[in-house]
C-alpha cells in the first residue's frame, strides 16, 4: 500500500484509515525505504486504539468516524485504506458501494497528494458472497469522474484484489494550500 507513495527523500504525512493495531507503523519502521513517513492512524474503534496505543505507545492515532464528522480530521500527504472494502459480510453489494465510494470521498478531501485503497478484484475463479468484488471498470469510473483522473491500478501482487493509488495530479504534486 505505500508503494504508491511518490516521495522518496522528503517527509510526508500518512493517513492509515481503519488502523486496528498499527500494523502498518510496525511495517513503517522496519522498511528504511519508509523512514520519512510521518504516521497517523485512525478507527472508529474505541477498543482498537487501546490496544493500538498498549502496543504502539509512539503511534500517532485518532478516534474518529469520519463518515458522522470529518470537521477536525486535519489534511495528509497521503492516506492508505487498506482491507476496509474487502468483507461485505450480509450488507448488499449496492450498500458496500455506496459506502466504499462515501469514505474513498470523504479521506480524499483530506489529502494533498493521493491515497491508496483495495478491493477484491473481479477476475477470480469463483466470487464469494460475503466479500465485496469491485469491477476495475465501476472503480475507474468512479474514482475518474469523482475524485481524480490521476490514478493507476495494480493487480500484479498474487492476491485476489487489486490496489488503487488515487493522485490529485499527474506528478504526484500536493495540491494548494485550500484547493478542494
Amino acid at each position: 500500500m505505500l508503494e504508491g507513495i511518490r516521495e522518496r527523500d522528503e517527509a510526508v504525512s500518512v493517513l492509515d484509515v481503519g488502523c486496528g493495531l498499527a500494523h502498518l507503523l510496525d511495517h513503517v519502521d522496519r522498511d528504511p525505504r519508509w523512514r520519512h513517513v510521518r504516521y497517523t492512524g485512525l478507527d472508529i474503534s474505541a477498543r482498537y486504539l487501546e490496544a493500538a496505543r498498549a502496543r504502539r505507545p509512539d503511534a500517532r492515532l485518532i478516534l474518529m468516524d469520519v463518515l458522522e464528522s470529518d470537521a477536525d480530521l486535519p489534511d495528509f500527504d497521503y492516506a492508505i485504506l487498506n482491507g476496509l472494502f474487502n468483507y461485505r459480510g450480509s450488507i448488499s453489494q449496492d450498500v458496500m458501494r455506496r459506502y466504499w465510494q462515501d469514505l474513498t470521498s470523504v479521506v480524499y478531501r483530506h489529502c494533498r497528494r493521493g491515497l491508496a485503497f483495495n478491493a477484491m478484484s473481479t477476475l477470480v475463479d469463483w466470487e464469494r458472497d460475503d466479500l465485496f468484488h469491485l469491477p476495475f471498470d465501476a472503480a475507474a469510473a468512479f474514482v475518474g469522474g469523482s475524485l481524480s483522473r490521476h490514478f493507476v491500478l495494480r493487480h500484479d501482487y498474487g492476491a485476489y484484489e487489486y490496489t488503487m493509488y488515487v493522485y490529485r495530479d499527474a506528478g504526484g504534486h500536493p495540491r494548494p494550500p485550500g484547493a478542494v
